[in-house]
């Protein structure tokens, strides 16, 4: 029998948050069965992903992820365009909430624990250390001028605990309306950030918003990149592809086609990464996972030949060095369970077998080409 290898892990896109903030997300309503109306801190999911104490997975070879950090990305918390501080202070209490992690000041009823023993010294600086970057929401429809005041008050709150670990924001663009992205305010915000030096995380969707955002994305592209310092961009989720559609049927279906066009142009975007994440969420209903019972190697094929066409395209534009890769967690926790992060990466290396990517490639994806993106010191 093998010994099991480890790959090292940084987690690029992960959510956080507690029972008390629940009713700051936009998108929860609570009491109508959501299964993430739960605690969602970092205690669970280093309970479960890092120390691995959910059901147990199916090993598909003797390789195991080794997550030694996450970057936290905005949960779509409310907020109000045109407000002030007054419309921005949920965001920025959310960004508080990340450095008190950071800083060990999380307050009493933000210490919710998954396990009844007192946290170990080793447990309590792991946990302090773990969360590598912050990417918050920022108010990016309102302009320059407005973007500039907004990082006032986040570098203030940071000022607070020391350590800002700010490396970007995200501004969600997936059910946005039409022309949000092309609007000058918008543009002229990415140019800001690109100016100081931070990266942008970049939600359109595919499946549920439609082929017009990324008409409308790449329509801004040539503006930025024409700026002396243009703004990283992280593309979210795989662009939430339509895994819906039946593996056999996607190379020839027209949204397929017409989305890899766009994605060609896209990718020619050379400050950009394409992050490999979110999948779960875009599955069909009858492959989400709901039980302790041990995960099936068939459902896990069944997932990658959903996602391969897509997955395939998508390497083959960004390559090994662009490639970027997320749990999406606690969001894929719907369908893979509270030990999603583990899951994908099984998924990960079934997809990345599939490609013929080698273990030094693979080490890019899962850790070096994170650090880079989010310029994160190693």
């Amino acid at each position: 029998m093998s010994i099991p290898r480890k790959q090292r892990v940084i987690d690029s896109h992960s959510h956080l948050f507690t029972n008390n903030n629940l009713e700051n997300l936009t998108w929860m309503t609570t009491g109508t069965g959501n299964p993430l109306e739960r605690n969602n801190n970092l205690d669970e999911y280093l309970f479960f992903n890092v120390f691995k104490q959910g059901p147990s997975l199916t090993s598909t070879e003797a390789i195991e992820p080794d997550i030694q950090g996450l970057v936290f990305l905005e949960t779509d918390i409310k907020n109000e365009l045109g407000m002030g501080y007054k419309g921005w202070k949920r965001p920025i209490d959310e960004y508080s909430y990340i450095l008190r992690i950071i800083h060990g000041q999380e307050l009493p009823e933000e210490l919710v624990l998954p396990f009844k023993v007192t946290p170990s010294k080793d447990y309590v600086r792991l946990k302090q250390s773990f969360v590598k970057g912050v990417m918050p929401w920022a108010p990016i429809p309102e302009g320059a001028a407005k973007i500039a005041e907004y990082v006032t008050y986040v570098t203030a709150e940071a000022e607070k605990y020391g350590d800002s670990h700010l490396k970007g924001f995200r501004y969600l663009l997936q059910d946005k309306p039409k022309q949000t992205m092309t609007q000058p305010g918008f543009v002229e915000s990415l140019k800001w950030l690109g100016e100081h030096n931070y990266v942008f995380d970049v939600g359109i969707d595919l499946r549920s918003a439609g082929m017009w955002q990324f008409q409308e994305f790449e329509s801004i592209l040539g503006d930025l990149k024409a700026t002396p310092s243009p703004v990283r961009l992280v593309i979210n989720h795989l662009t939430k592809a339509n895994y819906t559609i039946p593996a056999k049927e996607v190379e020839a279906h027209s949204e397929f086609q017409q989305w890899g066009k766009y994605m060609t142009l896209i990718a020619k975007y050379e400050n950009s990464y394409m992050k490999f994440s979110g999948g779960f969420a875009e599955l069909p209903s009858e492959l989400y996972y709901n039980g302790n019972q041990p995960q099936t190697n068939e459902r896990l094929v069944h997932i990658c030949e959903q996602i391969f066409p897509w997955f395939k395209h998508l390497l083959e534009l960004y390559g090994v060095d662009r490639l970027i890769w997320g749990s999406d967690w606690p969001v894929a926790t719907i369908c893979g369970g509270r030990s999603a992060a583990l899951e994908w990466f099984q998924i990960t290396e079934m997809l990345l077998d599939m490609a013929e990517v080698g273990r030094e490639d693979r080490d890019k994806i899962y850790y070096s080409n994170t650090m880079k993106a989010y310029n994160i010191e190693g």
